[in-house]
């Protein structure tokens, strides 16, 4: 079994294709989305300072916005950064970052808040006792607070701020305090905090020991459904546009073709042909529907203002059938609940498997039930008159 990360886990829950072609298939990158590599280049510089501080120097922020724009352009490959929101350049978003940086240092100077233990802190866990669920991670810094208190920091340059209860839920930096308190046994509590950097916002919270342990089987659980998964389905939401593998994906490998087809190509494309086929025919297929119903509507009239039930045409005839169903309150009705329970309470669920209007009309029309049952049933009814109208060919005369 591999060695799981995070951002593994994460991406098979996105879309499970995606981490196919990721960690199953090892697709090469063609591009790299402008918001990984801006998070790459503001991670570097914020390492940079603590790593510095660490050795004794301490760097001006000039020297990080230096360092910052060398590694920016160093890392800069034309065609190779992709950006999904076309109304930002890439010198706005360089510009967010080094206002990230900006923000960071004035706030947090001259760092003393803290002790640094290290940067970029590699942790390999386990998540059982046999080491069968293996994870890995690495720690943007981990500190001790002036109270003695181990904290874990991460920095985010994502343009959102989670709400705080967002941030309880992240699971990322739990996974990482069970690799700290595996490794520093002696640890018995330790600080979340994520730096919002665009936000100058640091949230932080605590996970108490149970909630560890839940997180333990829960990850362990969703491992188990990646190994066992043999499908890998694609999951289209809003995060496909920043997908690295647009043009190997099923969702997106024809509309991504034909976005590049001049108009006579895009007009004799097979896909393109068939799609607008397809969707006439469903248009004239909503226009008869509707002219069908109103049809009936007239056919059920004209029957019952002649009182007849067969009405013949030119080659064929028309049945009308009357019949009348009872009618069950519906899932949003609160006296749904109220007939479950009777039905429970008399033993009778089992013969339905599911409250189904179309089953317990059956079994009143049929009396399969106690008469003093079926009383009570028909209480949360109510009788309607349905109406059916078929079709059929004339039979030739001989």
């Amino acid at each position: 079994m591999p060695i799981y990360s995070h951002s593994r886990l994460e991406t098979y829950q996105d879309c499970p294709l995606q981490y196919k072609f990721q960690y199953v298939d090892r697709l090469q990158r063609k591009k790299q989305g402008i918001e990984a590599f801006l998070g790459s280049r503001v991670h570097e510089t914020l390492e940079k300072l603590y790593r510095d501080l660490l050795n004794g120097k301490r760097n001006e922020p000039a020297d990080l916005l230096n360092h910052y724009e060398e590694q920016w352009n160093r890392h800069w490959k034309e065609g190779r950064i992709k950006i999904v929101r076309r109304e930002y350049t890439p010198e706005d978003y360089c510009t967010a970052g080094r206002e990230c940086i900006e923000k960071y240092y004035t706030h947090y100077s001259p760092f003393d808040g803290d002790t640094t233990l290290g940067v970029e802190v590699r942790v390999n866990f386990s998540l059982n006792h046999d080491g069968r669920y293996r994870m890995k991670g690495f720690i943007d810094r981990l500190a001790r607070g002036k109270d003695g208190i181990w904290e874990i920091h991460d920095y985010k340059t994502s343009s959102a701020l989670p709400t705080q209860e967002d941030v309880d839920e992240q699971p990322q930096l739990a996974l990482y305090q069970i690799g700290v308190q595996q490794k520093w046994p002696q640890i018995q509590q330790v600080n979340l905090v994520w730096h919002y950097l665009r936000f100058d916002t640091a949230l932080s919270t605590t996970w108490t020991v149970s909630r560890l342990q839940e997180l333990q089987q829960r990850t362990m659980k969703l491992i188990d459904e990646i190994e066992a998964d043999r499908d890998f389905n694609p999951r289209e939401s809003n995060l496909c546009d920043w997908c690295d593998f647009q043009d190997n994906c099923p969702l997106k490998m024809h509309p991504l073709k034909i976005s590049t087809l001049r108009p006579k190509e895009f007009r004799a494309d097979d896909g393109v042909r068939l799609v607008d086929q397809y969707a006439d025919l469903k248009d004239q297929e909503r226009e008869i529907r509707a002219r069908i119903d109103e049809i009936k509507k007239q056919l059920i009239a004209y029957s019952r203002q002649e009182g007849v039930r067969v009405i013949s045409g030119s080659e064929h005839l028309v049945n009308i059938l009357f019949q009348k169903k009872f009618k069950f309150p519906e899932s949003a009705d609160k006296r749904r609940k109220e007939l479950e329970a009777l039905l429970h309470k008399a033993a009778k669920w089992n013969e339905i498997s599911s409250l189904s209007s179309l089953a317990l009309d059956n079994i009143i029309r049929k009396g399969e039930w106690e008469p003093e049952l079926l009383q009570k049933v028909k209480e949360f009814a109510k009788e309607e008159e349905e109406s059916q109208v078929r079709l059929r060919k004339k039979q030739k005369e001989k």
